[in-house]
């Protein structure tokens, strides 16, 4: 038995490598695709840019028909989880969608495919492992047959993986090494192939002074305000979906949409996670109208899209959003910018995320570490707010 349980540890320390390998290379491949879409020519030509995204929608009409709705949100697949302890989305077809609509410039993130990916065949892991352990005629077999049987086709586990361990301390700790190999294994594959940087650890100093102290508390309510507009715009896409039967319809109207968007300003496609610092260099040229034209506008694309059939991840669209509406806040009000920004962002997108805690890791490596109290302050706050029954309601 304690050979088999060491195949077991072993199996799943390589599937574990994998799934980090896999998910860097739907990373890779749907950024080269971007890359190879929406070359230079495309972009300086808004007929073509425009035809391009409605022949894409009609791609993607036609997949959320044929395939289904995928990718799956972050929620749903939580929700999934924890009503069935298993995730049951097939990855292939987050692979398909999930990398078509991407490509296509939709105004979405990867986060939600490659969660989707991972979910999926981490649970695969889950049930194939369970059933190796468990497996009574594997206990005696020979090392050759024990191997043979972690490849055999079997049906779904009756009980958890958890419950195979000896004790919860066992569980942590493989789940804990697991996990690891997973992360290191994704980060050698972007070493190898490299993709543009978004978070980071950076000690920039910060203008503190006492008119951008002074603003904080406004600050806060536009960023609370923006991510409460931001949560409208996302329940007029659910409206708008079920309003469309046509699955068709509905991508070739969401390929419509990002194409006269896209005509106004190449800043509305994709989902302004590489696109984000070069929108910060650019900020004073552009000025704080553009500025929040592109935040407004990009949040009611990003949400209209979703409901369309452009579905991915909205965390890199929020936070674009946000910092755009903050650098333009900052631009009228020129006291400690990179504080207003941040607390702008911070309020936005822990409201419209619903998960201050998270978003408080993302915005500490995004801005300053210098910021970090701050951006602690303003998550905290939200999460309390978050958790009153009043704005609960409101969000509803």
């Amino acid at each position: 038995m304690k050979r088999l349980k060491g195949l077991a540890f072993f199996y799943a320390s390589l599937v574990s490598i994998l799934i980090g390998l896999g998910a860097g290379l739907f990373l890779t491949v749907t950024s080269e695709l971007i890359n190879l879409v929406w070359s230079r020519p495309v972009l300086s030509r808004p007929i073509w840019m425009l035809a391009l995204a409605v022949i894409f929608g009609l791609i993607i009409g036609v997949l959320q028909a044929k395939i289904g709705q995928y990718p799956k949100t972050i929620k749903q697949i939580l929700a999934e989880f924890k009503a069935s302890g298993k995730v049951e989305s097939q990855s292939w077809k987050t692979w398909i969608n999930g990398a078509v609509i991407l490509a296509s410039g939709a105004s979405v993130g990867p986060e939600a495919s490659m969660t989707g990916i991972i979910a999926r065949q981490s649970s695969w892991l889950g049930q194939k492992l369970t059933n190796f352990v468990t497996d009574a005629d594997l206990a005696g077999a020979s090392f050759w047959q024990q191997n043979q049987g972690f490849f055999k086709a079997k049906s779904e586990a009756d009980q958890p993986l958890k419950s195979v361990f000896a004790s919860q301390k066992r569980q942590k700790a493989a789940y804990a090494i697991w996990i690891a190999l997973g992360i290191v294994a994704f980060i050698c594959w972007l070493k190898v192939f490299p993709e543009s940087k978004v978070f980071g650890i950076s000690w920039k100093a910060v203008n503190w002074t006492w008119q951008g102290l002074a603003l904080s508390p406004v600050a806060l309510v536009i960023g609370l305000l923006f991510g409460y507009f931001f949560l409208k715009m996302k329940q007029a896409g659910a409206w708008l979906s079920k309003k469309i039967k046509s699955s068709v319809l509905k991508g070739a109207l969401g390929g419509l949409l990002l194409g006269i968007f896209g005509i106004f300003s190449t800043y509305f496609l994709w989902s302004g996670a590489f696109t984000m610092w070069k929108l910060v260099k650019e900020a004073a040229v552009l000025g704080p109208v553009l500025l929040l034209f592109l935040a407004f506008g990009k949040a009611i694309l990003t949400n209209l899209g979703f409901g369309l059939g452009w579905r991915g991840g909205t965390i890199f669209p929020a936070i674009f959003c946000s910092v755009s509406l903050g650098i333009a806040f900052a631009l009228v009000l020129p006291w400690s910018q990179n504080l207003l920004v941040a607390i702008i962002t911070a309020a936005s997108v822990s409201l419209i995320v619903g998960r201050p805690k998270l978003v408080t890791v993302l915005l500490i490596f995004l801005f300053t570490l210098r910021l970090a109290p701050v951006i602690l302050a303003v998550c905290w706050l939200c999460e309390q707010l978050l958790n009153t029954k009043w704005l609960l309601d409101k969000l509803q």
